[in-house]
């Protein structure tokens, strides 16, 4: 999936803003919440899609650009003393919006800065054809050369979340639980991904319930296995006594046939 298939999940055009993503984000988020359509797999897989989109996006999204500048207003003169006239002059009021800090930011060279890119491409191709061992193992070791990158750090988070839902689908719950609380560690502060991880926690909540139910049905069909091969062996035991009446019947045959021969 490239970036304009990520804009196009969220209803926008590429290149929107970052302010549009978050807009797009909350509206859809709050249509298609699991909590919201309990039971509706399709807004299941809707809300799991726009939310992968959205921590795509929020990370390459362009800021709004908001500074304006006030044109200088002009001023009656009045008579003042050459002192209070210099105080008196208009100046220029600048507004610029506080810019985002720059933390963790780690200058790289040209070798580590193609590296970089070449990982990043490498590890889209992991996650899309569902390869993660090979995804983490990847971007576990770019992270341990460029531990300071919180872009890094970010696919790196991914890469848990992405693993820790497919265990999921495959009922391997304890692993799965483990890679989730992997993903929520190594980028604490990103929300989208809290929500992500958050859902895949309802999912395991759900899995263990419905496993819950098969293995009490499981002993259900035992309980019912042990009535039938009880009634089973009162069927032999009402056979034997048939068979012991049968012999019985016969024995007394033979004692007539007998008694009867005496007499003639």
């Amino acid at each position: 999936m490239d970036i304009a298939d990520y804009y196009r999940q969220l209803g926008l055009r590429s290149g929107a803003s970052l302010s549009q993503v978050k807009a797009s984000y909350r509206k859809l988020a709050r249509q298609y919440h699991p909590d919201v359509n309990p039971g509706n797999e399709q807004a299941k897989n809707k809300f799991i899609a726009i939310t992968e989109a959205y921590k795509f996006l929020v990370n390459i999204a362009p800021a709004d650009v908001a500074e304006s500048k006030v044109a200088n207003s002009t001023v009656p003169p009045t008579p003042t003393a050459p002192a209070e006239a210099v105080k008196a002059q208009p100046q220029a009021v600048k507004v610029t919006r506080k810019q985002q800090p720059t933390e963790d930011k780690q200058d790289l060279s040209a070798a580590e800065d193609k590296l970089k890119k070449d990982a990043y491409f490498e590890l889209q191709q992991l996650l899309k054809y569902q390869r993660f061992p090979r995804a983490i193992a990847l971007i576990e070791g770019l992270a341990q050369r460029m531990p300071e990158d919180r872009e890094v750090r970010q696919w790196q988070a991914i890469a848990y979340q992405r693993w820790g839902r497919h265990l999921i689908g495959e009922k391997q719950v304890d692993k799965a639980r483990i890679y989730l609380k992997k993903a929520v560690k190594t980028d604490p502060h990103n929300r989208a991904l809290w929500a992500e991880v958050e859902l895949g926690n309802w999912e395991l909540g759900i899995g263990n319930w419905e496993l819950g139910i098969g293995n009490w049905e499981l002993g259900i069909g035992n309980w019912e296995l042990g009535i039938g091969n009880w009634a089973l062996r009162i069927g032999n035991w009402e056979l034997g006594i048939g068979n012991w009446e049968l012999g019985i019947g016969h024995w007394e045959l033979g004692i007539g046939n007998w008694a009867l021969v005496l007499c003639r």
